[in-house]
């Protein structure tokens, strides 16, 4: 049986995995193209941490939480840390999301057919989204 966290050990995880979070998105940010399990923190690319749910510091706060039950679009707009995954969408599985349009991005850096400003355009706006993500997990939100 997994044992019961207090308050004060609940909240210096959230405060842990939001700080995470941030370092991810910041290092995501300067790297545009990159992907989130391409960060060197990650046990894996030869740093400590080990994979997380979805690589996504978010998600395991939601798994945190006594009304997850896997079932991402329902419970995590309740339980997300992050409110607002922009255009008033509180999902970041959702077409509009901020994840998605980064996804989108990152997925387009290296194409092919981009010319060299479409590829700067991409580029940017994936820095742009990434920032976003970064600062979206407010400090204090459970």
């Amino acid at each position: 049986m997994k044992k019961k966290m207090t308050t004060k050990e609940y909240t210096a995880k959230m405060e842990e995995l939001r700080l995470l979070h941030y370092r991810m998105w910041d290092w995501l940010s300067k790297n545009p193209g990159k992907r989130k399990y391409e960060w060197a923190e990650w046990a894996r690319n030869g740093g400590a941490l080990n994979r997380v749910s979805g690589w996504c510091f978010a998600c395991v706060a939601c798994e945190m939480t006594e009304t997850h039950q896997n079932l991402c679009d329902l419970t995590c707009r309740i339980t997300c840390p992050i409110k607002d995954w922009g255009e008033g969408t509180t999902n970041c599985m959702s077409d509009t999301s901020l994840f998605h349009i980064w996804q989108h991005h990152t997925n387009q850096v290296d194409n092919p057919h981009n010319t060299i400003k479409e590829s700067a355009s991409t580029k940017a706006r994936c820095t742009e989204v990434a920032e976003s993500i970064r600062d979206a997990w407010k400090k204090g939100a459970k």
